[in-house]
């Protein structure tokens, strides 16, 4: 797709725009919000990110990296609780990751939560 080919250029803005086209001609274009979402994460426009994020997960709710994706965004922008919530639904999705088991457990260190973080790693030696 044009989006990656002007990424892979290091046209990032172009990229921008193809995804941003692709999404007008088919709002429900899965991939072209992805790869959006996620180029705009890399170019540290986290929040318009987290908005495209929403919409993805929104329309493809058991979309794993989506989800995985949407929550590392939130903790970027310091919203654990989002975060947390979005973990949770992407263990649903995929009970036993231990990645997202570590990243949870991150996520409760961080809030100065050791029991939860704890636990969490528990599952991720688990998986």
């Amino acid at each position: 797709n044009l989006g990656l080919v002007k990424k892979s250029q290091e046209l990032l803005d172009d990229a921008v725009g193809c995804y941003r086209t692709a999404l007008q001609l088919d709002p429900r274009h899965q991939k072209a919000r992805f790869n959006l979402a996620n180029l705009l994460r890399e170019m540290g426009k986290v929040p318009v990110a987290v908005r495209e994020y929403q919409t993805l997960v929104k329309q493809c709710p058991d979309w794993y990296e989506a989800r995985l994706n949407h929550g590392a965004a939130l903790v970027e922008m310091g919203q654990s609780a989002e975060a947390l919530a979005e973990y949770e639904a992407a263990w649903k999705v995929r009970p036993g990751d231990t990645d997202l088991a570590m990243n949870v457990a991150d996520v409760y260190i961080r809030q100065g939560l050791p029991e939860q973080a704890r636990a969490w790693g528990k599952r991720a030696r688990k998986g």
